[in-house]
């Protein structure tokens, strides 16, 4: 009796690279049925047939000629017993692939109970149109015979016998038909299936390899578009750092050129920058020089402004002062300053503003004071 999971695990896989270096350009569906066939395979070996039969399902709605696929799926419902669909697929490929030998065995050896006796019994009523004819004849020449096997009906060992006797006929005549279709078809299933599998099975070797080895070069210059992405990113960093260096060296030349203004704008522009030694020296010496004397200068300037009444000028002056930062001295008094400006030009919002900021950031100093005196001005209160 032939052990049905061992010829399940027992079909080789395709090696598709093989196939692919031999036919370059297979259609899409073909190369995909082969995977899904691969795949039924490992889940044979790991005792998921339920899951096999999904994938070669779909293997062969993809591809209906592939009769290998079409073979495994009906020895696949075979060992789930579903003999009605394990005939199907049997059936369906003794009738479409001149070389269905494969596909006459397992009927023969389903009919025979080469498999089980259930596979023998259930098979029977599911056979081939060719195999029920044979199957007829068979009890036809029996039926003499019939009275008397009820007659011994009462000798269970003798009903034994003759059973065991059918089974074998039945087995015998099986192999003699195939044999007689093999020596109708041989030279097709030579030239077409075996030989053809053959080539196949050399140039998926070949194929891959290649298919390695692409794989090797693809990872290959992936770690090296990495690696150079890296770089770029490196290099675009360190351009950077140098044009910063640049506007440090160029804020120096301003500041000795007695431009204090145009130097601090610039050291206030690179301030966030992590400067590196030497470099970081020469920023926190010209910062800590030029940022107090440039806010001093523009704070009289602004002053000089609001003392001829160009309000709005000196509004653009005194607000740099706080882009400076806020360690300078007199803040407090440049906030108050920017709050009046606002006030004679009417624009109450942003005279409270700075008010109200002044009062926040300075509540000790005397100035805080006047602040709340011009709030309550702008408000309306006594």
């Amino acid at each position: 009796m032939v052990n049905l999971k061992t010829e399940l695990i027992n079909y080789p896989p395709i090696d598709l690279a093989i196939l692919e270096a031999k036919e370059p350009g297979m259609p899409d569906n073909i190369v995909n049925s082969i995977l899904l066939y691969n795949k039924a395979l490992e889940k044979l070996r790991m005792g998921s047939e339920d899951i096999a039969i999904i994938e070669l399902k779909k293997a062969v709605s993809l591809n209906p000629n592939f009769y290998e696929a079409m073979n495994l799926l009906g020895l696949c419902y075979l060992y789930t017993k579903d003999y009605a669909k394990a005939q199907e697929a049997f059936s369906k490929v003794m009738s479409q692939e001149r070389n269905g030998v494969k596909a006459l065995n397992y009927i023969n050896m389903m009919n025979s109970g080469a498999f089980s006796q259930q596979t023998q019994d259930n098979a029977k009523s599911f056979a081939a149109p060719s195999v029920r004819k044979q199957l007829k004849e068979k009890e036809k020449k029996s039926a003499g015979n019939a009275v008397e096997q009820l007659k011994s009906a009462s000798k269970p060992k003798a009903i034994m016998k003759k059973d065991f006797i059918r089974i074998i006929a039945g087995f015998a005549a099986g192999i003699v038909l195939m044999m007689l279709l093999n020596l109708i078809i041989k030279p097709s299933a030579d030239d077409s299936s075996i030989a053809g599998y053959k080539q196949n099975a050399y140039a998926a070797a070949e194929q891959n390899t290649k298919i390695t080895e692409l794989s090797e070069k693809v990872d290959k210059l992936s770690a090296e578009n990495e690696k150079l992405q890296n770089d770029i990113k490196a290099a675009s960093s360190e351009l950077d750092y140098y044009k910063n260096v640049s506007r440090l060296f160029e804020a120096e030349k301003l500041f000795s050129e007695g431009s204090l203004e145009g130097a601090a704008d610039i050291l206030v522009l690179i301030k966030s920058v992590g400067f590196r030694d030497p470099e970081k020296s020469k920023f926190e010496a010209l910062f800590n020089n030029i940022i107090p004397k440039a806010a001093w200068r523009v704070f009289n300037e602004g002053n000089d402004l609001m003392g001829r009444k160009k309000y709005q000028d000196a509004v653009g002056k005194l607000s740099k002062i706080q882009v400076y930062g806020k360690d300078w001295a007199y803040l407090d008094i440049t906030l108050y300053n920017i709050g009046l400006c606002y006030k004679e030009m009417n624009d109450s919002k942003n005279a409270l503003e700075a008010f109200n900021k002044l009062i926040k950031d300075y509540p000790s100093s005397q100035y805080a004071e006047y602040a709340r005196y011009r709030i309550n001005e702008l408000q309306g209160q006594p």
